[in-house]
């Protein structure tokens, strides 16, 4: 039996610029300076005032506002510009400003104490056993996931 519901869907337009500043600032294939991180890190201080985290690679922009997770895709323009400045650098891009659309998503609630004992065992347990830690490094890849692809084949 098909179940129709209705849910309400918070929405933002957020708009933000990518100036000089944040580029020269901005680090290629280190995901913490990226420009586009800096640029929507300062609008969103600007407008919201508390921040807590805010993340970019080439599929989405998230952040932390007020208690919920808020997403949304990046613009193609934002993708573009993030692909060539890890790939050629500060001097091969240029300022621009861009809007993107931002859904309200979950709650961030925080793990209990027996959750986080549970994990931090789990983490010494890999340690002792020789085995890395669960910790992804923010490289290259994880940013540009599946993206470089797509904008090969278009220039082909």
């Amino acid at each position: 039996m098909l179940v129709k519901s209705t849910h309400k869907i918070e929405m933002m337009e957020l708009p933000f610029r990518v100036t000089k500043a944040h580029i020269q600032d901005g680090k290629e294939k280190l995901a913490a300076k990226c420009p586009i991180k800096l640029a929507v890190a300062t609008a969103l201080r600007n407008e919201l005032g508390d921040l807590k985290r805010v993340w970019v690679d080439a599929g989405k922009i998230k952040f932390v506002h007020a208690g919920y997770r808020w997403e949304g895709d990046t613009p193609s323009r934002a993708r573009n510009f993030l692909l060539t400045f890890d790939e050629a650098g500060p001097d091969a891009v240029q300022p621009f400003s861009v809007k993107v659309i931002m859904r309200k998503t979950s709650k961030v609630q925080k793990a209990s104490a027996a959750r986080r004992r549970q994990i931090n065992e789990a983490r010494l347990a890999r340690k002792h056993a020789g085995r890395p830690d669960k910790r992804y490094p923010h490289t290259i890849r994880m940013r540009v996931r599946g993206f470089e692809d797509r904008r090969l084949k278009k220039a082909v």
